[in-house]
């Protein structure tokens, strides 16, 4: 376990976009800590569903996101992610403490 994972022990999480799920498994790779489950889904009317695969509750939270082409929709995708762990802060104060969000 790395210098990171230890300083935050149980409580960092590390997600990944659809853009470049290699990369941010290389990134969770290099710090130590496991790349959690995320899970994206276009549906026939093009509407966007995001899924973390974990519970964020009390968690710092890191969401890796490329902006890679199609550009629009991997950050639509990234707000789509930080707006329903934002929406948990705002009406459930027991979830994610912090989210962090990084573009490569």
């Amino acid at each position: 376990m790395s210098e990171v994972c230890e300083a935050y022990g149980d409580s960092l999480r590390i997600f990944s976009g659809s853009s470049h799920r290699e990369l941010a498994g290389e990134i969770a790779e290099y710090l130590g800590c496991p790349l959690c489950p995320s899970y994206t889904n276009r549906f026939s009317n093009d509407n966007l569903f995001v899924q973390l695969g974990e519970s964020v509750r009390g968690k710092e939270v890191v969401v890796i996101q490329s902006f890679a082409p199609p550009v629009s929709d991997h950050m639509f995708e990234l707000t789509v992610a930080i707006c329903w762990r934002l929406h948990d802060l705002a009406f459930a104060p027991a979830c994610a403490q912090r989210l962090r969000w990084g573009t490569a």
